[in-house]
């Protein structure tokens, strides 16, 4: 390269606004890992400003969320970038939960989830001679995820406690003083019913249960009680009777 040619081809600092300017989340950093430089769109990713952040040594300026301890975010991004320093190779992290500090509360941090990925620019001799982070901003996508995780779980200890009633309230009808039954839909088939049902019944409750009443128990139909049912089921008004004559075979 001619010496005018290389007078004009700008340094590093010279391409910094370039840097600046570019779309995506992305920082430069020295091989101290100190901040370089910073996108416009990582500066409104991160919730900073760029006075505030370069110069500094990037774990300075994102430190770890005390109250996510969990995420090892710090311990995980030195690691990143201790391997590009070691190989001279990009690194690409698995998703990384890395809050950043909140601008209107001192001490107090955002959540966020990243994916990041680090590259070495490398100088002729081969040696780092800056690392630029990039990033993807996932935070909306981990946060639906975790909803949709404690919503399955929630749904699913309501339906283990339905169940836990449901069987409680079993054993309780199964040993009431009195008879007792459950028939479900226009067939009414019945859905369970306790031992003082089926002596009423004249035969055993597995012989009837899970099949229609008045399949399962044709001496009953035709005595009025279809009707009464029927009432029930589309009315939900409780019928009561305080003597009635119906007639069963054993």
């Amino acid at each position: 390269m001619s010496p005018s040619a290389a007078a004009a081809f700008p340094g590093p600092g010279d391409l910094l606004p370039v840097f600046n300017a570019q779309p995506g989340v992305t920082l430069l950093l020295s091989p101290e890992w100190v901040i370089v430089g910073a996108s416009d769109d990582y500066l409104a990713a991160t919730l900073t400003q760029r006075a505030a952040i370069v110069g500094q040594f990037i774990f300075d300026a994102f430190p770890d969320n005390p109250e996510a301890p969990e995420a090892n975010a710090v311990a995980n991004v030195r690691a990143s970038l201790a391997q590009v320093m070691a190989t001279g190779q990009p690194h690409e992290m698995a998703p990384q939960h890395y809050d950043v500090p909140d601008p209107a509360q001192p001490g107090r941090f955002v959540e966020r989830h990243w994916l990041l990925r680090h590259t070495p620019v490398l100088d002729a001799a081969g040696q780092v001679q800056f690392i630029i982070q990039s990033a993807q901003d996932i935070t909306a996508r981990r946060l639906a995820e975790r909803q949709l995780r404690e919503s399955q779980t929630s749904e699913q200890l309501a339906r283990a406690d339905a169940e836990q009633q449901r069987t409680e309230l079993r054993r309780i009808f199964q040993e009431a003083p009195v008879a007792m039954g459950l028939l479900r839909g226009p067939d009414f088939v019945v859905e369970w019913a306790n031992p003082r049902m089926g002596q009423i019944w004249g035969r055993p409750v597995a012989q009837v249960q899970g099949r229609p009443h008045f399949e399962a128990l044709p001496d009953l139909a035709g005595q009025g009680f279809e009707q009464v049912f029927a009432d029930v089921l589309t009315t939900g008004r409780t019928r009561t009777f305080q003597e009635r004559l119906a007639t069963s075979r054993p």
